[in-house]
């Protein structure tokens, strides 16, 4: 069974709802790959160079301009028009010190750090919206301006500040 046939009520239902198009399998898959990737690839609060790059790589392949705020925080921005509202969707990418022990295929690769908290699929669910938001007909469908925030440091407790104090 698809994944999401199962949750007729499901937020994805109702992002379908406004998005037609939108084939909720591929967007699953690639929340999947995403969060694998980030899962495997852990980095620790204001050490996030890895995961900030490859965030930036994807935004650029899907047509956008992220801005660096701060050295590893990013900004993107999905522009409709002046007459739209701004709507912001924030991810936080830093990782734990924490050792996994799950024996996962797409475990953290890096000892002794890990996403223990949710944040990879956090990240995942924010870059593969970003990437199908992107898209020029689930563009042409949106009544909103998007900014993605993908913000360093939250579990340092520092990294909205840093943000913030650079202008987001």
């Amino acid at each position: 069974m698809p994944p999401f046939t199962a949750y007729p009520e499901s937020a994805f239902h109702k992002l379908q709802e406004q998005f037609p198009r939108l084939d909720l399998n591929r967007l699953h898959e690639k929340m999947t790959a995403y969060r694998r990737h980030f899962h495997r690839f852990p980095e620790v609060s204001l050490k996030e160079f890895k995961t900030s790059e490859y965030i930036e790589t994807i935004l650029k392949q899907a047509g956008y301009r992220p801005v660096r705020v701060t050295e590893t925080g990013l900004c993107a921005l999905l522009w409709k028009g002046e007459a739209y509202p701004t709507i912001a969707v924030r991810a936080e990418m830093d990782a734990l010190p924490v050792t996994e022990a799950t024996g996962l295929s797409f475990s953290s690769v890096c000892p002794g750090v890990m996403h223990a908290c949710g944040h990879d699929g956090i990240l995942a669910v924010a870059l593969a919206l970003a990437e199908l938001m992107a898209e020029p007909e689930h563009r042409e469908r949106l009544r909103y301006n998007i900014k993605f925030v993908f913000q360093p440091a939250e579990e340092a407790g520092n990294g909205t500040k840093l943000m913030m104090d650079a202008g987001v």
